[in-house]
């Protein structure tokens, strides 16, 4: 005849547990890929910070301001962010974002801000070797704040740069820089005011 195996009760619920847990995991693991993929624009901050005269602080607004964006109650810049003459886009990927950039400059757009520091493809895609350059996070920073640093040289002023960053045009820029004052800081503390001149 056919043996039949039978499991003890404790065992089955012990498969049940772990397929429910296994579950439970892997829905954690997406939320922990999305979570990972915020931090990409702050962890390419901190390394480009570490080695520029711009404030770390001067980048981090701007990247708020320009990709910010809510995931899980925290206020993060992301990295997939596109924004076609003021309609934004926040793409859940890398390969998303780039498919919409190119869909987008098939159409003849221009006017299309880039990544987690926004650079505009008409003003700043020629720096960059290609579109996957100038979206990569480490690379959109640390362009930003080789950027930031000419605007402050030529200006002599963070508040100028910052403006500067956004719109020569002051019906822009103080617009712009207001936003930029209200964002907080990475800490929530102030700026050291030995850092704005």
């Amino acid at each position: 005849g056919v043996q039949t195996c039978a499991l003890p009760i404790s065992m089955v619920l012990s498969f049940r547990n772990f397929f429910c847990i296994l579950i439970i995991g892997c829905l954690g693991l997406a939320s922990f890929v999305e979570g990972s993929e915020a931090d990409l624009c702050d962890q390419s901050i901190e390394q480009v910070a570490s080695t520029s005269v711009v404030p770390r602080e001067v980048i981090f607004k701007i990247a708020r301001v320009e990709s910010g964006r809510r995931i899980d109650g925290r206020h993060v810049s992301w990295p997939w962010s596109l924004n076609n003459g003021g309609k934004g886009y926040f793409l859940k990927d890398r390969a998303t974002a780039l498919s919409t950039l190119a869909q987008l400059k098939a159409q003849g757009k221009t006017n299309v801000d880039v990544g987690c520091m926004q650079l505009n493809i008409r003003w700043h895609a020629d720096f960059f070797h290609s579109p996957e350059q100038m979206i990569n996070p480490l690379d959109n920073v640390r362009y930003a704040a080789r950027y930031l640093e000419q605007l402050y040289k030529e200006t002599g002023s963070w508040e100028k740069a910052v403006k500067f960053y956004h719109s020569r045009n002051a019906k822009f820029n103080t617009v712009y820089y207001a936003k930029y004052k209200k964002m907080k800081d990475r800490k929530s503390t102030r700026l050291n005011s030995s850092h704005l001149v």
